[in-house]
C-alpha cells in the first residue's frame, strides 16, 4: 500500500506531499490542475523512463519519492532482501532523482540502485503475462488501447483460467524447437556449397595445426626469438674473431706460421731471433687455444638456422592473428568453431536426422500441453464471458453481450495454438463483431472495468491506480462504477482520479488538486478534504464553479447513498 508520495520540482509541482490510506482514495480537481502529473510521478515509482524536460523551470533536479507498506506483501519483501537491500521494517521507499545533466539516480530504501532492479522488484514480469503481482497496477485511459489488442485478450483469459504455467511450458518448448529448426536451416544453407567449404575449412585448420599452438604460444615465440637474436649477435662477433685468428690465409695464425717457417734457419744463428721465435710459438699456442674455445661456442647449435625457423613461425602466427583475431586465444576459438562446423558439414545428413528427432520429441511433449491449454481456455472463456456480462449488465450496458472468438492457429506459437479475440454484440440478434469496431469510449471504460473485476484473481493485495477509467459515463452508471471501485478497494488500496461526483462520493480519502499562479509562477497545490470541504468539492463536480444549495444537498445525498449497500 502506498502510504506517502513526495514530489519536488517535477513539472508544475514545486513541492507536493500526499498521504494515502487503505481503501478508495479519490483525487479530483479542475481540468489542467495537474492530475496527470501525479500519474506520471507514480509511473516513475514503477520504473517508467524519466525525462529531463519534466524538471521544473529554474531547478536543476527533480525528485519523486514513494513510501510503501509491505506488511501484506511477503513476496516483495523477499525480493528486496534477495537484491541485498535491507527490508527489516517491511517498508519500501522508492526515490527517483532526475537531473538536467542526465545523471538520474534510483534509490531503494536508501540503497543506490538502478532502473532494472526497480522494475524487477515493484513490477515483476508483466501483469497478466506472468506470475509476479506488481506493487502498483496503473490502469488509465491508455488501457483502452490495450483493450483492442488480441494479445491483451489472451492475457486476460490466461489470468482468469490460471493457465500461465502451461503457457510458460509451451513458450519454452516452442522456443527450443525454433532454435533447433534454425540450426537445421543453417546446416542446409551451408551444405549447398559443402565441398568447397569443407576444403576451405580444412586448409585453415591445417594452417593453424601446423603451428601446434597453445594459449602462450605468442609469448613463448617472442621470448625465444628475442633470446636467439641476442645470442646470434654474439655468434657473429665470435665468427669474425675466428676468421681473424685462424680462418684464412690472412689470419693471424697463418701469418705467425709463415714467420716461424722463415725464421727456422735463423734461430740457430741469432739468439735474439731464437728467443723471439720461441715467444711467437707461445703466442700461436695461445691463439689456437682461443680459437678452440671460441669454436666450441659456435658448435653448441646452428643458431642462425634456428632463428630463421622461429622467425618464420612467428610471422605465420601474426598472419593467423590478422585472419582470426588479435590473440592466440581468438585463433584457438576460431579453430574450435571451424572443427565444429567441419564436423557438421561432414556429418550434416546425420546431424539433420538427429535434430529432426529432437523436434519430433518436442512435438510429442508439446501436443498434450497444447491440448490442455486450449481446453482450459475454452472452458474458462465460457465462465469469464458469463462473469463479464453480469458486470456489464450491472453497469447499465443493457443489451451488450461480450464473448470470445477462439480460433486454432496452423502451428503452435510461444503462447499456444489459440488466437483469442474479444467480441461484442449490441443485442442478442446482432452478429458478434470485434470490440474495436463497435464500442464507444465510455463503453470501453466500462468493459475494461468489468474485465478487471471479473478476471482479477487478487491472490495478493496491491495498489490500483485508475486514471479517469470512468470517462464517458454519467448518472446512475457512474454511481455503479463508483461502487465497483469501492468493491475492488476492499482489503487493498485504490487510487482513482475522477471528475465524476458519483464516483468521488465513495471515497475513503478524498484529495483536491489545483493550480496556483503567483507572480507568473505556476504551482500545484493539494489538500485532503474532509467534512464540509469534501461536500463542497462534490458539489463543484456536480454544478461547476457556481456551487448552489441544491448541488450541496445533492452532494450530501450522494455521500449518504454511497454508505449504503448495493442498490
Amino acid at each position: 500500500m502506498l502510504i506517502e508520495l513526495n514530489v519536488t520540482n517535477f513539472a508544475i509541482i514545486h513541492h507536493l506531499r500526499l498521504e494515502f490510506g487503505p481503501g478508495l482514495n479519490i483525487i479530483s480537481g479542475e481540468t489542467g490542475a495537474g492530475k496527470s502529473v501525479i500519474v506520471r510521478a507514480l509511473n516513475l515509482l514503477m520504473g517508467a523512463k524519466s525525462f529531463s524536460e519534466d524538471i521544473r523551470d529554474n531547478a536543476e533536479v527533480a525528485t519523486v519519492e514513494g513510501y510503501f507498506d509491505l506488511k501484506s506483501r511477503k513476496d516483495l519483501v523477499q525480493r528486496i532482501i534477495s537484491a541485498g537491500i535491507d527490508c527489516s521494517e517491511k517498508t519500501l521507499t522508492v526515490r527517483r532523482v532526475i537531473s538536467k545533466d542526465g545523471k538520474n539516480r534510483v534509490y531503494l530504501n536508501g540503497h543506490l540502485s538502478n532502473l532494472s532492479d526497480l522494475k524487477d522488484i515493484v513490477s515483476p514480469l508483466v501483469d497478466l503475462a506472468g506470475r509476479g503481482a506488481p506493487l502498483m497496477e496503473i490502469t488509465g485511459q491508455h488501457d483502452n488501447k490495450n483493450l483492442m489488442s488480441p494479445q491483451f485478450h489472451l492475457d486476460i483469459v490466461d489470468q482468469f483460467c490460471d493457465t500461465l504455467e502451461l503457457r510458460s511450458q509451451v513458450d519454452a518448448m516452442v522456443t527450443e524447437k525454433s532454435r533447433i529448426k534454425k540450426r537445421m536451416q543453417d546446416i542446409l544453407n551451408s551444405s549447398k556449397d559443402r565441398s568447397q567449404r569443407i576444403d576451405f575449412i580444412r586448409f585453415q585448420i591445417d594452417e593453424i595445426e601446423s603451428l601446434n599452438l597453445n594459449s602462450d604460444s605468442d609469448k613463448e615465440l617472442e621470448e625465444k626469438v628475442r633470446s636467439l637474436r641476442a645470442r646470434n649477435a654474439n655468434s657473429e662477433f665470435i665468427n669474425s674473431m675466428l676468421e681473424a685468428l685462424s680462418g684464412s690465409n690472412d689470419s693471424i695464425s697463418s701469418i705467425i706460421d709463415a714467420l716461424l717457417r722463415k725464421g727456422t734457419q735463423l734461430k740457430y744463428k741469432d739468439k735474439i731471433i731464437s728467443e723471439s721465435l720461441s715467444s711467437l710459438e707461445n703466442v700461436k699456442v695461445t691463439i689456437n687455444d682461443i680459437a678452440y674455445d671460441l669454436s666450441r661456442l659456435t658448435d653448441e647449435s646452428d643458431m642462425a638456422t634456428q632463428l630463421d625457423t622461429l622467425e618464420e613461425r612467428l610471422s605465420s602466427l601474426r598472419k593467423l592473428e590478422k585472419k582470426f583475431g588479435s590473440s592466440v586465444q581468438e585463433i584457438l576459438l576460431a579453430y574450435d568453431n571451424m572443427k565444429k562446423e567441419l564436423l557438421d558439414l561432414e556429418q550434416s545428413d546425420k546431424l539433420i536426422s538427429l535434430l529432426q528427432l529432437e523436434t519430433n520429441a518436442i512435438d510429442e511433449k508439446l501436443k498434450p500441453v497444447i491440448h490442455s491449454l486450449s481446453d482450459r481456455r475454452r472452458k474458462g472463456t465460457t465462465k469469464l464471458k458469463k462473469a463479464v456480462n453480469e458486470e456489464l449488465a450491472d453497469l447499465n450496458m443493457n443489451g451488450v453481450i461480450m464473448s470470445f472468438a477462439m480460433e486454432t492457429l496452423p502451428e503452435p506459437t510461444v503462447t499456444g495454438q489459440d488466437a483469442i479475440q474479444l467480441m461484442i454484440q449490441n443485442g442478442a440478434k446482432s452478429e458478434p463483431r470485434p470490440l474495436h469496431k463497435t464500442a464507444s469510449g465510455g463503453e470501453l471504460s466500462r468493459i475494461l472495468l468489468s474485465l478487471k473485476i471479473a478476471s482479477g484473481h487478487i491472490d495478493v493485495p496491491r495498489t490500483y491506480l485508475f486514471d479517469e477509467v470512468d470517462t464517458g459515463v454519467s448518472g446512475p452508471t457512474a454511481q455503479k462504477v463508483g461502487r465497483k471501485l469501492k468493491a475492488i478497494a476492499q482489503g487493498q488500496q485504490v487510487i482513482c482520479i475522477t471528475h465524476l461526483p458519483q464516483v468521488a462520493s465513495f471515497a475513503d480519502q478524498h484529495y483536491f488538486v489545483a493550480k496556483s499562479v503567483k507572480n507568473g509562477d505556476v504551482r500545484m497545490v493539494a489538500e485532503q478534504l474532509e467534512n464540509d470541504k469534501r461536500v463542497a468539492e462534490i458539489a463543484r463536480l456536480i454544478s461547476g464553479e457556481k456551487i448552489t444549495k441544491t448541488s450541496l444537498a445533492h452532494a450530501e445525498q450522494l455521500i449518504e447513498s454511497s454508505l449504503l449497500g448495493p442498490a
